[in-house]
């Protein structure tokens, strides 16, 4: 059997596994959540947060609660664009030391904090007055990949999510619309590397659009 030299079939291999690399790619990125949904889900966090907070109050149900972590976790999300991990290490005593930091939370205990140090969540006062009740209850925050995709059916949204989406779509949209410099602030505020984007990006592609 005649051999095939290596460099030929390399060449032929190269053009077909570049297109595929291509293709997967951008179907990766269009089953990230558009602006428009990032936008919508913004809008319906900030009725519904406000809505939940006074059922628990008056009628505390764990649907209730477990709703209402799917959506200040998915409005944080959509503004931050932080691992799930920073949401659920934050501790009481961050949130009560963020009254006295101009509503600025610093997370300690995250996945990157030996990179990039603490977490931030910037919250303004209204905002942080969501927090302020939310000590006021009772009840662990876990399971928050359930919670999430709670709050992004009831906010009207179709099709399954996941933070890593949220996260991802969010550094894409800085990549494309920002210059260098602003981009690494806003990927640094989310301690996200860059670098580490691709393996990112590979987990979200399950998110399959129905």
């Amino acid at each position: 059997m005649k051999s095939v030299p290596r460099e030929v079939t390399l060449a032929s291999l190269k053009r077909p596994v570049v297109v595929h690399q291509l293709s997967m790619k951008r179907q990766k990125m269009t089953r990230l959540p558009s602006k428009a949904e990032i936008a919508s889900c913004k809008l319906a966090a900030a009725r519904r947060i406000p809505e939940l907070l006074e059922l628990m109050a008056s009628k505390p149900t764990n649907a209730t609660r477990f709703l209402f972590y799917g959506y200040i976790t998915l409005h944080w999300s959509c503004f931050h664009g932080h691992r799930p991990g920073v949401y659920a290490n934050l501790t009481d005593q961050e949130v009560i030391e963020g009254r006295h930091q101009g509503h600025l939370i610093h997370i300690k205990n995250h996945k990157t904090a030996g990179s990039f140090g603490e977490a931030q969540l910037y919250l303004e006062a209204g905002e942080f007055s969501w927090m302020e009740r939310w000590l006021e209850g009772e009840g662990p925050c876990k399971n928050l990949g359930a919670y999430l995709g709670m709050a992004w059916r009831d906010a009207g949204m179709e099709g399954p999510i996941c933070y890593t989406a949220i996260r991802t779509a969010l550094s894409d949209y800085a990549k494309k619309t920002q210059d260098a410099a602003s981009r690494k602030k806003v990927t640094d505020f989310m301690c996200h590397d860059t670098s580490t984007g691709k393996e990112e990006q590979s987990r979200a592609k399950h998110l399959v659009r129905r």
